[in-house]
């Protein structure tokens, strides 16, 4: 069985990766920055590595007897970026790990904005290009989990409305985090060295029909407004704080501004001959549908 490495595991997309690590067969070690949640992961029988990924010698012993790597870094900044890349990639480096698995935190743009959070694939990419380490990445599109957040679930819920700072006429092919695990795991098996693949729907929504689908799976009319970027950034601003929603509104600022760019990024949606042999993507309406109690 191999041993795996994987990143942010207490956070929402790192415990989905670690959980279908698990379930994989593999032997997984948790990366976490708090060392207070390592009681947690043991009761799961998860090994567990504390190390901020700012600081290379933890991560260097962080690795010490792992296999694979499944690597995901938060895009706050292309500095911070920079600074965790490095140092993730000597520490896999120090270890001889056989192969990497980069979750993106992001689509890869076609042109670098700096620190609009899209900017850091390309960072990622560069280092790990320049390190003998096989790999490949998972680039997500956009995730339905964020409709999970407290602010997005009361506003569905109770104001019956889906509020982004999207074009209405934009199309998102939404994916999931649990769908980015599965594709994760998948090409680890297929160890599918050099290949960039897309986590994306299978269909792609603009906000109206985004709305609709919503509406069909919770069973009460649900509209789409498209909020402005000044509207959504005091909101987030508010919920998180300003240093927090920097990157987010970064994101959404690029989207904003460059909207062919984001139809490219998010537009695309999957189709089996992009995907591993068995992956099929959750639908938007059962994704809704097995969530319906979080909108009630």
């Amino acid at each position: 069985m191999s041993r795996v490495l994987v990143y942010q595991a207490n956070g929402v997309q790192g415990a989905a990766t670690l959980r279908c690590a698990q379930q994989s067969g593999h032997v997984p070690r948790a990366l976490v920055r708090d060392a207070s949640r390592r009681d947690d992961f043991i009761r799961k029988g998860v090994e567990v590595a504390v190390a901020d990924l700012t600081d290379r010698d933890a991560l260097i012993r962080a690795h010490e007897s792992i296999d694979f790597v499944l690597l995901q870094i938060p895009a706050y900044s292309d500095a911070f970026v920079a600074q965790a890349i490095d140092n993730a990639v000597i520490a896999m480096e120090s270890a001889s790990v056989r192969g990497a698995i980069i979750k993106m935190a992001n689509p890869t743009p076609s042109f670098l904005v700096s620190d609009t959070g899209f900017s850091t694939s390309a960072i990622v990419r560069e280092r790990m290009g320049s390190s003998p380490i096989p790999w490949a990445a998972i680039e997500p599109t956009m995730y339905l989990d964020t409709f999970l957040k407290p602010s997005f679930r009361r506003e569905i819920s109770m104001e019956k409305l889906i509020d982004l700072p999207l074009a209405s006429t934009l199309k998102v092919a939404w994916t999931t985090v649990d769908d980015a695990a599965r594709l994760t795991l998948s090409v680890l098996q297929m160890k599918a060295w050099g290949m960039t693949f897309r986590c994306t729907g299978d269909v792609a929504y603009d906000g109206d029909e985004l709305a609709a689908e919503f509406s069909a799976a919770l069973g009460q009319q649900i509209a789409y407004r498209e909020a402005s970027l000044d509207e959504f950034q005091s909101a987030i601003e508010a919920a998180i704080g300003p240093s927090a929603a920097a990157p987010v509104i970064a994101k959404f600022g690029f989207l904003s501004q460059y909207p062919e760019e984001a139809q490219r990024m998010l537009g695309s949606a999957s189709h089996a001959a992009s995907l591993p042999a068995r992956f099929r993507p959750t639908t938007v309406l059962d994704w809704i549908s097995m969530q319906r109690a979080a909108f009630s």
